[in-house]
């Protein structure tokens, strides 16, 4: 008898260390928590910049000017995203071809709307901007438990709700029941392994430790069929081409950008387009100025490399930090030093 208790002891601590080590493995390979909140969307996109904020990048950057808007919001809400954000999850819902807004008759009708939801965690003081959100909501609704503010801003509605003291959602969808979704998953996100459904397909083909992914779809009744570069340049993706981005850090910033094609003749005309591009690139890099381009910039288009692994045509790059603060300090709104005043010319020190 004594034995079969031990037995079943033994069968129980065992049982128990099998469930938590599952639990373990789950929370260190699952999506990240604000991700899992999300809403089924058409691309996810998500950034940690806790990381950034231990090694102080942020401390080397100029000071930010802020917009008098956003100054004010501050100081009503208690909320400073360059202070108390942590992380940010993006869904985006792009628009149909079938929701063009109907127009007089004569005129074409205006563009349908790319729309979000958001997930912000951070610390937040939920009374704070509880209160705030009550002063510029237009109504509320209590849905599980959770106050729903709707609020107007330009020509649209959004709908914000506190979630918890480090999590806050936000959605410009018409859809009410978006930000429904939204809460719902947060009442039990602890168990939502993966979050929605691009996440729970693709979230393995992000590269582990990226601090800043994304993941879309192009389906054949995407408003979009293709891949735009910068300048105006457009790669044309296959029909239900999922693309995944991600940005780490291995001791440089690494870069990935990845086309999941349907075939492996897709993923070879993709790869071959990019590298085309690539050499175009370069040939026309190589021929601007006789004194060479910025160090930094050079490495990091150096690096640039396109590559075929199966049905997925991959580009990669090494991202040197000096080319990240160069970006941000040429970002707009950065404010560089007070400018010194001009010396007063002769003729005005006449007058």
């Amino acid at each position: 008898m004594r034995i079969k208790k031990s037995y079943l002891a033994l069968s129980t601590a065992l049982l128990a260390v099998a469930v938590i080590g599952v639990l373990l493995w789950m929370h260190l390979h699952g999506a990240p928590d604000s991700i899992r909140l999300l809403p089924e969307s058409d691309a996810v996109a998500y950034a940690n910049l806790t990381p950034l904020r231990l090694a102080n990048v942020f401390a080397s950057l100029k000071k930010i000017s802020h917009d008098p808007d956003y100054e004010d919001f501050i100081q009503q809400s208690g909320v400073d995203f360059e202070r108390d954000l942590s992380e940010v999850a993006v869904a985006i819902h792009l628009p149909s071809a079938a929701a063009a807004i109907a127009a007089p008759t004569g005129t074409p009708p205006a563009p349908p709307e790319v729309r979000f939801s958001w997930i912000f965690k951070g610390s937040f003081d939920r009374n704070h901007l509880g209160a705030y959100l009550r002063k510029i909501s237009r109504s509320t609704e209590i849905y599980a438990g959770k106050e729903i503010f709707t609020v107007p801003i330009e020509n649209r509605l959004v709908r914000v709700v506190v979630l918890s003291s480090d999590k806050v959602a936000v959605s410009n969808v018409d859809r009410l029941e978006v930000i429904h979704q939204i809460v719902d998953r947060a009442s039990m996100w602890r168990f939502l392994p993966a979050g929605p459904a691009l996440v729970r397909e693709h979230y393995k083909d992000v590269p582990f430790g990226s601090l800043a992914w994304a993941i879309g779809k192009y389906s054949s009744s995407a408003t979009s069929s293709g891949l735009s570069l910068p300048g105006g340049i457009d790669v044309a993706l296959p029909a239900q081409t999922t693309w995944v981005a991600s940005l780490r850090y291995a001791g440089a910033i690494e870069l990935k950008a990845q086309a999941l094609t349907p075939t492996e003749e897709d993923a070879r005309k993709v790869a071959d387009t990019l590298g085309t591009l690539l050499g175009i690139f370069r040939s026309l890099q190589s021929n601007i100025g006789t004194e060479g381009p910025d160090a930094d910039v050079k490495n990091f288009f150096d690096s640039l490399q396109v590559t075929q692994e199966g049905n997925r045509a991959v580009l990669s790059a090494t991202v040197p930090i000096g080319f990240i603060k160069k970006m941000a300090r040429q970002a707009p709104g950065a404010m560089a030093e007070k400018p010194a005043q001009p010396e007063p010319t002769l003729q005005q020190n006449k007058k």
